[in-house]
């Protein structure tokens, strides 16, 4: 593995953490803008658990 391969590991592990960044607001925005109802049954574990 060249230089250039472990430059596109770092970049994909920063997409990684991009695309949780923010999670947990989105789904407390969720919450009070649609209510329980819209979350399937794992969401409302998670929010339950981390909220």
């Amino acid at each position: 593995m060249d230089k250039s391969d472990n430059k596109n590991v770092k970049n994909k592990e920063d997409l990684k953490k991009a695309e949780y960044k923010g999670h947990r607001e989105r789904i407390r925005k969720r919450f009070l803008d649609k209510g329980i109802h819209s979350f399937s049954d794992y969401e409302i574990l998670e929010f339950l658990l981390f909220y």
